[in-house]
């Protein structure tokens, strides 16, 4: 899917910002969007898997979640 011009543009800044690159920022995303599906209601989960105190792969998870990780 390809992003809108205003999102391409917010996805831009938030790069530029953070110093990484705009494929960084998308699969942040992704990894975000994952979790929530994942983790549903269940936000001490969701907060645990943020924090970092449940350690699961980026990578992994949006497979886990059916996400694809080259459709950025």
């Amino acid at each position: 899917a390809k992003a809108a011009k205003g999102e391409k543009r917010t996805v831009e800044k938030l790069a530029k910002q953070h110093n990484v690159s705009t494929s960084t920022i998308q699969r942040d995303e992704k990894f975000v969007e994952a979790v929530e599906k994942l983790t549903g209601d269940d936000l001490s989960l969701r907060k645990k898997i943020l924090n970092k105190q449940v350690k699961v792969p980026k990578t992994q998870l949006i497979s886990m979640a059916g996400e694809e990780e080259d459709d950025l």
